[in-house]
């Protein structure tokens, strides 16, 4: 950032990037809205088309899960990776797909893996053979 006005720029994405993690946050106390859900169901009944023998399926903006549920019924073999900006939401997704003490017990973990990862930070784990992002971009 060698101009003024690059670095005015930085400063201001990541404003807006707190800006919109605090309103997820606020959005995490809520249950999943029926825009949300119905907009992850009718991408789901779409999945079959591509076709895909999906090793890795990234799903950006995990939001609540319901995306994550949908995507594991498609794919049950592939590796389901949720990322979710807000750290109240990636916790209630997280919490869904946490495995039980007998399945711990007998050495088996979830296929499906939550964490609270910003899309901006240039470490973003974003190699997926399906990428999902559900009502994401606005934010």
């Amino acid at each position: 950032m060698d101009r003024p006005d690059q670095f005015l720029a930085a400063q201001q994405q990541a404003r807006w990037l707190a800006a919109a993690a605090c309103a997820r946050d606020r959005l995490a106390r809520l249950p999943a809205p029926f825009v949300w859900q119905e907009a992850a169901r009718r991408m789901a009944e779409r999945l079959p088309l591509l076709r895909a023998q999906a090793r890795r399926v990234l799903d950006a903006g995990c939001a609540w899960g319901d995306g994550l549920d949908l995507l594991h019924k498609q794919y049950p073999q592939a590796q389901i990776f949720g990322y979710e900006p807000s750290p109240l939401l990636a916790q209630i997704a997280a919490k869904r797909f946490a495995s039980s003490g007998w399945a711990r017990w007998f050495g088996r973990q979830s296929t499906v893996q939550v964490q609270a990862v910003d899309a901006a930070d240039p470490e973003y784990p974003a190699q997926a053979d399906v990428l999902w992002s559900n009502l994401y971009l606005e934010w």
